[in-house]
Order: C-alpha cells, then sequence, then structure tokens
C-alpha cells in the first residue's frame, strides 16, 4: 500500500535503523563524505569486510538517517564535506548513541577504537528544526547544517564556535509496557480529545504514522478511528489498539523490528509479519523507500518546469510567426502604392506637391519589396524553432512516461532538455558564454545493445542528435529516424562490424518508439549511413539534411519490448 503522502521518519524507524547501523558500522572508520543535495550528507564507513554509505538528511520535508547504495560521485565537494573530510579523516567509528524516545542521534569518533570519543556528529531528526551538528568532545561546534540565528530560535540559536545545547527534553510521559489497559485509558481519555491528539499529546514517540498502525490494519477505518473523541470509542476498540500499543512497545524493549510494506502506511518497522513482502535489510530498504520519493518529487518539479517553458516559448513563437505573417500580408500593398503613384504622375495637373505624394508612395512601394526576403527569413526561422519545441514535447513526453528508466537517469534527461529549452531565450553572445560556462557538458545519450551486440545510441535531446549523428558517428554507422514525424535520432553503430537483419529491424522499432508517431502500430522510418547527413547551415542544434535514405516499417510495441527486456 503506498498512500498519497510520504511516511516521516518517527522514533521506531531510527531505532530500527540504528540497530542495524550499530551491527553493520560499529567499529569503522571514516573513509569519505559527499553533499549530495543543501541539506543531506553521505558518509562512507569502511569495516574489515566492505565500504557501507550511510545518508543523513536535515530537509525539513524528508529528515533522515537511512543506508544506501554506493552513490555516483559528485564533482565539486561543498564546504561542509569537506569540513567534514578534512576534520574526521582517518578517524574510527566508535559508537552510536540514541537516548530513550529522542529523535537526536550521534556518532562517536575517535582517533583510535577503544578510547573515549573525541569528535561527535549529532543528526536532530525533528521535522523543519532538523540540523546536522560536529562539535567536539567539549561541546563546542565544530561545523553545522544549518546556522539557527538569535531571531530564528530564543531559546537555542547555534553557530559555528558556540556551545552545543541540547534540545528541549519532551514534556509527555514516556510510554512502558508496565502500564495496564485501565491507566493507559485513563491517560488518553484525560483530556477531550480525538484518538490521535491524544495519543500524541500524551505519550512520546506516537507519531501520526504510528497512530495511523495502531488504531486498524486498513487505511480507511484506522482514519475514521483516529478522528473519534477518545469518549465514543468502545472498549472493544480500545482494547485493540492498547493491545498493537503493547506490540509496539514490546519491539522497542527488546530491539526485535521488521520492515513490512503493507497497512495503513507505507511501511511498518514493528510487530511480527510473515507476508513475503518483509524486508530484513531495513537501513537499505528505508534508503530505497525515501529515495525513490525524492526522486519523483524533482521529476515532478522539473517535468512542470519543462512544460511551463515550453509553452511560454510556444506563445511566443507564435505570436511572433503571426506577427511576421501579418508584415508579409502588408507587403503586398507596394503595387497598390506604385499604381497609386503612376496615376498621380499621368494626371494631367501637377504640382510639386502631387510629386511629392506621388514619391512618398514609391518608398514606401520599393520598401515593403525589399523586406519580403528579410520577412520570408525570419518566418522560417520562427517555424524552425516552433519545430523545435514541439520536438522536445515530444522528447518530454519519452522521459516521463517510460517505466524502464530509472529515476536518476530520467533525471539526468529532464535537466539536459530543460537547459537545452532555455536556451531558446538566450539573446546575446554574453548570456550564451555565460549559460555554456555553467550548463555545457558532455551529452549522455541513451546506449543499448542490438540482439547482435551493437550498440545502439538514442538522442533524448537536439543536442543528443546532433552529437550522435555527426559528432560521434563513424563511417559504416547507419541514422535511422521517423519519417515526417519529430523525435530522437536513432545510430546502429556497424562501424564495429556487419549487422543482421534483426538488429537494423530493433533500431527501426526503437526510432518508431522514441518519436511522436509512437501511438502507432507500424511507423515509417527512414535509414540512411551516417555518411550520408550534412547539417543544415544557420539552423539549430540537430537540424539536418540527408540523402539516399530507405523506408522502413518500426513497430513501437517491439521497441518499448526490446529495451525493457535489456533493462532488466
Amino acid at each position: 500500500m503506498v498512500s498519497s503522502s510520504m511516511q516521516s521518519m518517527d522514533i521506531t524507524s531510527i531505532k530500527a535503523v540504528l540497530k542495524e547501523l550499530s551491527g553493520l558500522i560499529v567499529p569503522s572508520r571514516f573513509e569519505n563524505a559527499q553533499q549530495s543535495e543543501q541539506s543531506t550528507i553521505q558518509l562512507a564507513f569502511r569495516t574489515i569486510k566492505s565500504l557501507i554509505w550511510i545518508e543523513l538528511s536535515w530537509s525539513a520535508d524528508i529528515p533522515r538517517l537511512v543506508q544506501i547504495n554506493s552513490p555516483r560521485r559528485y564533482g565539486d565537494q561543498s564546504t561542509l564535506a569537506r569540513q567534514l573530510q578534512n576534520v574526521l579523516k582517518g578517524m574510527a567509528l566508535v559508537g552510536i548513541h540514541q537516548s530513550g524516545f529522542e529523535r537526536i542521534v550521534e556518532f562517536h569518533l575517535s582517533s583510535r577504537p577503544g578510547i573515549k570519543a573525541e569528535k561527535n556528529l549529532i543528526i536532530e531528526i525533528m521535522g523543519r528544526h532538523s540540523n546536522l551538528i560536529l562539535k567536539e568532545s567539549d561541546n563546542k561546534i565544530i561545523t553545522l547544517g544549518r546556522q539557527v540565528r538569535n531571531h530564528q530560535s530564543r531559546v537555542r540559536p547555534l553557530s559555528t564556535g558556540d556551545i552545543y545545547i541540547c534540545p528541549p527534553p519532551l514534556k509527555t510521559k514516556k510510554p512502558s509496557s508496565e502500564e495496564t489497559f485501565e491507566q493507559w485509558e485513563k491517560n488518553i481519555k484525560l483530556v477531550p480529545h480525538n484518538l490521535k491528539k491524544s495519543l500524541q499529546s500524551t505519550y512520546q514517540g506516537t507519531s501520526p504514522s504510528l497512530c495511523m498502525q495502531l488504531a486498524d490494519y486498513e487505511e480507511s477505518i484506522a482514519s475514521k478511528m483516529l478522528v473519534l473523541p477518545t469518549s465514543k470509542l468502545t472498549t472493544i476498540e480500545l482494547i485493540k489498539i492498547h493491545r498493537n500499543w503493547r506490540l509496539w512497545l514490546n519491539s522497542i524493549e527488546n530491539d526485535d523490528y521488521n520492515l513490512t510494506f503493507d497497512g495503513p502506511t507505507d511501511y511498518r518497522v514493528w510487530g511480527n509479519s510473515n507476508k513475503k513482502d518483509k524486508s530484513d535489510n531495513i537501513s537499505l530498504e528505508l534508503g530505497k523507500y525515501y529515495h525513490t520519493i525524492i526522486y519523483k518529487k524533482k521529476i515532478l518539479l522539473i517535468s512542470v518546469k519543462t512544460k511551463q517553458l515550453i509553452k511560454k516559448h510556444l506563445s511566443i513563437e507564435k505570436s511572433l510567426l503571426v506577427e511576421q505573417d501579418n508584415l508579409l500580408k502588408e507587403t503586398s500593398y507596394s503595387e497598390i502604392f506604385k499604381e497609386q503613384g503612376d496615376q498621380i504622375f499621368c494626371s494631367p495637373h501637377l504640382t510639386s506637391e502631387c510629386i511629392k505624394k506621388a514619391q512618398v508612395l514609391y518608398k514606401k512601394s520599393k520598401k515593403l519589396k525589399r523586406s519580403v526576403p528579410f520577412i520570408e527569413k525570419r518566418i522560417k526561422h520562427h517555424q524552425t524553432r516552433l519545430i523545435r519545441i514541439e520536438e522536445a514535447k515530444v522528447f518530454l513526453d519519452d522521459i516521463i512516461n517510460h517505466e524502464w528508466e530509472s529515476y536518476e537517469s530520467k533525471i539526468t534527461s529532464l535537466k539536459e532538455l530543460f537547459n537545452e529549452i532555455d536556451e531558446l531565450s538566450i539573446k546575446t553572445n554574453k548570456d550564451k558564454k555565460f549559460r555554456k560556462k555553467f550548463k555545457s557538458e558532455k551529452p549522455k545519450p541513451l546506449e543499448i545493445l542490438s540482439p547482435g551486440g551493437l550498440v545502439i545510441q538514442i538522442g533524448r535531446n537536439n543536442k543528443q542528435n546532433e552529437w550522435i549523428s555527426h559528432h560521434e558517428s563513424r563511417p559504416g554507422d547507419l541514422w535511422f529516424h521517423a519519417q515526417k514525424s519529430p523525435g530522437s535520432h536513432v545510430i546502429l553503430k556497424c562501424s564495429q562490424k556487419m549487422p543482421e537483419e534483426e538488429d537494423i529491424k530493433v533500431a527501426a522499432d526503437l526510432a518508431a518508439l522514441f518519436s511522436r508517431a509512437k501511438g502507432n502500430k507500424w511507423v515509417p522510418i527512414l535509414m540512411t549511413p551516417t555518411d550520408n547527413l550534412n547539417r543544415v547551415p544557420g539552423q539549430p542544434t540537430g537540424v539536418i539534411r540527408h540523402r539516399d535514405s530507405k523506408v522502413f516499417w518500426g513497430e513501437p510495441e517491439k521497441g518499448i519490448r526490446h529495451i525493457s527486456n535489456i533493462k532488466k
């Protein structure tokens, strides 16, 4: 079951992750640090067996402490990552500490195992108040993820060089398995609230997701029960909730956790479960869960921005095209102005005023005639840009809707496409140099293998199309593209070896799949050697001329089948 909203990391999931990490990385040696996002740091610890990465995030929406697979290497390290790298280099992780129901985790590090901790890395997982702090053993803050100024918090400002002060202690009651049902019932009914508010305002560690899990296994039933006043709940219902409450406390007291992706929330880490989707690797699986949510959010955000940018440029180009069309229509008046001038000169009574008027008409006529080729050139320019923007819509649709592609790959493709469309608004050479400085990277087209083992390159935007068709192509390579339909350039790298008939068929199917005509059963595909391709001078990136092409019929359904099998 996947809920519409993301499940926050509560004390139960923190304890489950810490139990697992304590066995994995204590003791270990600190190896590396990199900052993947503004509020997220990734740390590597070297154990006897392997290198293990963990991720600490103090972002307001998804604060977390999880294990992750080896991440991709980020180029320029952030200031925070460099500080952690310099201070903790070669130090040993000798312990991980978390107390009671506080969502504060301390990583103790020393110069070697067996001695007192010299540095403490603290992650506070407390919603919008989350933070990361590195401090000395005497509590002096070395660095931190987020500075908290005096105007932001009078109770607990935090800055580099300050003495670290722990967050205010929890004021609610600490849960205990020794508490009887009668005592528990009395406590939650003490103040007339609904069930959810009563649990959270009475006991420590009762997060919204835990309240859902305690109420009922079914989401719809649990949601209704949580909004009911405690006085309206029957004794049978309260006994059932208390039974789940005891199970939860037993899991925490016995450090017995099982991750299952079922029930009224996205996941649950307490209680026994014999379900098939039960997972033993809690920290890594939760890392995958949160990364999936983050990637989906990023994809949605970039997709919306890209759609808005496409819509904006379409509107601009269409209005400019209408303007130029109107100007072209006005040029038809050139002959009318000439005829009016001729009529004036043919008049039997010519005056100086008449001559001046005729000369003005002739000038207008000549000006309109001279403007025709320039207006036609501008019309062609705007039409070409419109075609390019329409192609961008096809590329965007492909990236969003194809399920075989990884989330990280989708984000990269979306960013490249956004930058390409954004470059349409470049007006000066200065702007162009600035954009290139910060955005230009080597294109990374999609590459898969044909049945015969040949590389097939697929452009996911116009820059990639040009890259694979001109810069990367070699004599003997074959170019494929949907006939009279915007879409990707597909290159079959036949320069490596002679292709089989099946290789050519797959390349044609992929060219059909990555085109606007992919909704058809059959799509006409042009094929020609890359030697027969030429750039069109003065035209935007990705616009080419081709000659001596053959037509094949591609099947988009077979293309998606082939690429899905490869990605599996």
